[in-house]
């Protein structure tokens, strides 16, 4: 047998492999999911631009009774969630249009939880945001 064409039987049972495995994972843990732009660090203070039409969001992990102290502001309204994903999407705090807020969240369970922007505007905002990981007892 030609030696491509082993190498493409090696590629295809791989590929089948790989493919079935990650469909296989998907049914046994549904609620794990990659979550997008996830913070490292426990407070960030940063600022982004944020085209027409678009949308920013910025996850942060918390246990049971930890707090999320955060806050934002932008010289034009923006539609402002906090939510998480678990099987849908749930909004601790509904989407509200705002310039400028600041509050803090209690998590009542372990879960990866977003801040998201959205800019309905015609033109690019600047939004400058925060936040703060708090645990108990410190």
């Amino acid at each position: 047998m030609d030696i491509a064409i082993r190498y493409f039987w090696i590629f295809l049972i791989t590929s089948s492999v790989l493919l079935a495995f990650s469909f296989w994972a998907v049914e046994q843990f549904p609620t794990t999911q990659p979550t997008h732009n996830l913070a490292k660090q426990e407070s960030e203070s940063i600022a982004v631009n944020l085209p027409s039409k678009n949308r920013y969001e910025r996850c942060v992990e918390l246990r049971t009774d930890w707090i999320l102290a955060y806050g934002f502001s932008t010289p034009a309204p923006v539609r402002f969630n906090l939510h998480y994903h678990d099987r849908s999407d749930h909004h601790p705090i509904p989407e509200q249009e705002l310039t400028q807020f600041e509050g803090e969240f209690t998590a009542e369970q372990a879960q990866v939880y977003c801040l998201q922007w959205g800019n309905a505007g015609k033109g690019p905002v600047r939004l400058e945001y925060w936040f703060e990981v708090k645990k108990p007892g410190s």
